[in-house]
């Protein structure tokens, strides 16, 4: 006599980190509001070498030029048109994405109603290099050194690009002004007039990035310098900040990456906000409005409990999962758990797994049930 018995195979997995959000290879995390689902990075994402944040939304670039995101998508903004691939690089706004593909064009898609100007990019734009996006200003820069801008600033027109603008290695766009790097170190702003004002002791910069109404700069002995308006005191760098090494603004935000592989975060008034302990050989960060991204060569803390057993299991939650309810989410807060900062998630699954016991018997058999 053959018997099939029908059992449950059910897979817990342990994933550790103070938000609750991994990929296994190219490691990345995310922390912060979880408003907008911005911190939940699909599941299977790998192969990443790229990533930035928008308002609420992030992108992030595959090694194969293809582009995924996620978060936020009220404007169309995650919408990665269809076949896309080739991309080189990838900036986030507000409402809108934009890449840079490898044969120098731009591809830029969101809403056509918050700023459609965004999405009217100049005609004959390419032989793009370099592109930067924040909020509604997009800017590109050609292989000839010229750069060119589109879209608008909150709600004002942009201002034009300083005609004596040559030599420009990298820029930045801000939410109400631009900056460029040039070939000598030298930084140039535009735009509203508060946030043009360049220090007079910022020199020999290597790295630049824009927010909301602030500008960083790094210089080529890992000092960083910050300057604006002081409405959230977003110019306000915390004590001890120094020896950097990667650099990123958000919408009133800022995110640093220490020669030591510590990253710093802050907003408005230089205190410093809570990071997540666990990351290791970053090697990318971005910051939207409310929320950080990072990137490492490292994969986090992550294990797989497997249980065998029949019918259905009474799992942490208090509830009861078989073949026909089978998927489960479960967080708690303890205290401090391989290094990360206090958060765990249980994600379970439950897989059908059918076996056959085979047994040889005269006239009757006494079996299990």
């Amino acid at each position: 006599m053959t018997f099939n018995v029908n059992r449950l195979l059910l897979i817990l997995l342990f994933f550790v980190t103070n938000t609750i959000a991994f990929s296994q290879q190219n490691t990345m995390v995310a922390w912060g509001s979880n408003r907008y689902r911005q911190l939940d990075i699909p599941v299977g994402l790998d192969s990443v070498v790229e990533i930035t944040s928008g308002l609420d939304h992030n992108l992030a670039l595959k090694s194969n030029g293809t582009v995924v995101a996620w978060g936020r998508n009220r404007e169309g903004q995650c919408n990665v048109p269809e076949g896309l691939d080739s991309v080189i690089a990838i900036e986030a706004g507000y409402y809108h994405s934009l890449v840079l593909r490898n044969n120098g064009k731009v591809v830029v898609w969101g809403s056509s109603t918050m700023s459609p100007s965004v999405l009217n990019k100049p005609e004959g734009l390419d032989s793009v290099v370099a592109i930067s996006l924040r909020n509604r200003n997009c800017l590109a820069l050609r292989s000839n050194g010229e750069v060119v801008q589109w879209g608008e600033y909150l709600g004002l027109p942009l201002v034009p690009i300083p005609e004596e603008l040559d030599s420009v290695i990298t820029f930045a766009a801000g939410t109400h002004h631009s900056v460029a790097l040039k070939k000598n170190g030298k930084v140039v702003a535009w735009g509203r007039s508060t946030l043009t004002t360049i220090p007079k002791e910022v020199d020999s910069i290597v790295a630049i990035a824009a927010g909301l109404t602030h500008t960083l700069a790094l210089d080529v002995n890992g000092r960083l310098y910050s300057w604006g308006e002081s409405g959230f005191n977003q110019e306000d760098i915390p004590l001890g900040v120094g020896n950097i090494r990667l650099i990123a603004a958000g919408t009133r935000r800022s995110i640093v990456l220490k020669d030591n592989g510590d990253i710093l975060t802050w907003i408005g008034g230089g205190a410093l906000s809570v990071v997540p302990t666990c990351m290791k050989n970053v090697k990318s960060i971005a910051v939207g409005f409310e929320h950080y991204l990072a990137l490492t060569n490292e994969s986090f803390f992550a294990t797989v409990d497997k249980h065998v057993v029949c019918d259905s299991l009474a799992w942490i939650d208090g509830k009861t999962y078989t073949a026909s309810n089978d998927t489960a989410l479960y967080t708690f807060v303890g205290g401090d758990i391989n290094g990360c900062d206090s958060t765990v998630r249980l994600d379970l699954t439950v897989l059908n797994d059918t076996a056959v016991h085979s047994v040889e018997a005269c006239e009757s058999y006494t079996w299990l049930n």
